[in-house]
Order: C-alpha cells, then structure tokens, then sequence
C-alpha cells in the first residue's frame, strides 16, 4: 500500500470513528443526569462535527476515481438529515425539562438511527471499495514483478550461453582443438607422459612437450 493509499485509508477510518464517536455522545446525554456532563457532551459533539466536515473535505481532495467520488457524494447526502437529526435529539437532550427530555430519546431511537443509516452504509461502502482498489493495485503489482522476474532470468540465461560460447572459442583460439582434448592433453602430461603430441591451433608446427 503506498502512502496516498494508506492516507485515504486512514481518513475513510477518521470519519466512521468521527460519526461513531457524535453517536456515542448524544446517547450520552440521554442517559446521564449530570449537568456537567451533558454540556461536556454537547460541547464533544460540536467539535466532532467540525472535524468531520474537515475529514469530508480531505476526502473529497484525495479521491481522484469515479467509484470513490460516488461513494463520498453518497456521504455527503446522507449527512445533512443525519446532522439534523443530532441537533434535533441534543436541544432537548441539554434541557432540564424530563419531558423533553424524554422527547430526546425518542428523537434518538426513531430519527437518528433511520438517519445514520446511510451514513454508515456509504462509510462502510468506501471502506470496502478502498480494499477492493488496494488489492486489484498489489495484485497488478505482483503481476509485473513476476513479468519482470521472467525477463531478467532470460537475460541472465542468454548472457551466460554467450560466455560458455566465448570461454570455448577462447580454448580452442589458445589450444587448436575442442576443450575435452586440452583436458586430455594436460591429464597425460600430469601422469607423466612428456612425450604427448600436442596438437596447436592452425599456423603452428606440431610440437612434443
């Protein structure tokens, strides 16, 4: 995975945990008592969607397929009714009111979830597509290395026949023959057979070691 790739996974990464983490936070305020800890929450959940609109812009800066880019604008659709959704469930969620409260949590187990729904679906979307691209781009990958791996053992063979060729017409330029009778010639000469005709290349008189 090349770090453009490794990017994009990260960001598709940033915006589930961003929405996942502005879901966690309403619930929160549902469920708590405790002022303070409601108005952390509000506060928590109006830095997150900052940053979720920032992660969204980077996408949009980094995506370059017609895929990907549909995947995103599905996001980007899904969004704004989800936002409204969040804002509609936190306005009474921060009330003291338990009326309104309680009209917060319906908020959340009615509208928010139908309208997460697709959020989530075009996150999950994107993040499969993200691995389908990967994949397809290491399998290419591979592929032209093997090509290239087969290319090179072929030079690396054509090379050597070239050498073995020259190494053999070198022998028989220096000796006059074939390979197989120098090494005969110098074995008879090891055990002592000084007297072996030696056999020199066209233009030499024959000669006695």
């Amino acid at each position: 995975m090349n770090p453009s790739e490794k990017n994009l996974a990260s960001l598709i990464l940033e915006a589930k945990s961003g929405f996942d983490s502005v879901a966690c936070s309403v619930r929160n305020i549902g469920l708590t008592d405790y002022r303070s800890r409601i108005q952390q929450e509000k506060t928590r959940i109006d830095q997150q969607i900052a940053r979720n609109t920032e992660t969204q812009a980077k996408l949009y800066e980094i995506l370059d397929t017609p895929a990907t880019r549909d995947q995103l604008e599905s996001l980007t659709k899904a969004r704004p009714p989800y936002r409204e959704a969040v804002n509609k469930a936190v306005t009474p969620g921060v009330s003291e009111n338990l009326d309104e409260r309680a009209e917060a949590i319906r908020i959340m187990i009615n509208e928010m979830q139908t309208t997460q729904a697709p959020v989530f679906a075009a996150l999950d979307s994107m993040t499969e597509l993200q691995k389908r691209l990967t994949f397809d781009a290491t399998t290419s990958a591979l592929e032209e290395a093997r090509a290239d791996g087969a290319m090179l053992l072929w030079i690396a063979a054509l090379v050597g026949i070239l050498v073995s060729s020259l190494i053999v017409c070198t022998i028989k330029s220096q000796v006059g023959g074939e390979p197989a009778y120098a090494a005969e010639v110098t074995r008879q000469v090891a055990e002592g057979n000084l007297a072996v005709a030696v056999t020199l290349r066209a233009g030499c008189d024959e000669q006695h070691a």
